[in-house]
């Protein structure tokens, strides 16, 4: 009897397919959050899929594929990071107070308070994800809604 052999390529395609490119969505709003561009974010998605193809053929992720496709996503963005790394101040006028708010926050703490509190992940998780301690992204996240508190109770002050 000849016995034909699975290809791992295909193999490891279709499992990355399954496990990996639901993702997508999640991965391109946490892209747009850093960057504040569709397009730019869109690449940034392309450049972090393209890295996560190679490291899934390589190894398979130890941490949660979420995050995993995170930590990704952010080492790709710094390769790519403008020097600054700020996000365009584009048309805020025509945003909600709230979009505006985020938009002017750094993007460290633009990025930590997504993370928490659009994904849901843990303090655990986004420092992982970022590469930093736990104690750093409580920070972050205490600053960022603090940052926030004050720029829309200010917001809100000035409307007539």
């Amino acid at each position: 009897m000849l016995m034909v052999r699975a290809d791992p390529l295909v193999t490891h395609t279709e499992r990355f397919e399954r496990q990996v490119l639901p993702c997508l969505d999640q991965v391109y709003s946490a892209a747009l959050c850093l960057t504040g561009d569709p397009a730019e974010a869109e690449n940034l998605v392309v450049d972090a899929y393209a890295r996560a193809y190679e490291a899934f053929l390589q190894d398979q992720p130890r941490t949660g594929r979420k995050v995993w496709l995170y930590r990704i996503l952010v080492a790709a963005r710094r390769g790519q990071r403008p020097a600054g790394g700020s996000v365009a101040a584009s048309a805020t006028g025509d945003q909600p107070p709230v979009r505006r708010a985020l938009r002017e926050l750094s993007e460290d703490l633009r990025f930590a308070i997504y993370l928490a509190d659009v994904d849901g992940f843990s303090c655990q998780e986004i420092a992982e994800i970022t590469g930093t301690s736990t104690g750093t992204v409580t920070t972050r996240l205490r600053d960022a809604r603090r940052s926030l508190r004050r720029r829309l109770s200010t917001s809100t002050e000035r409307r007539p």
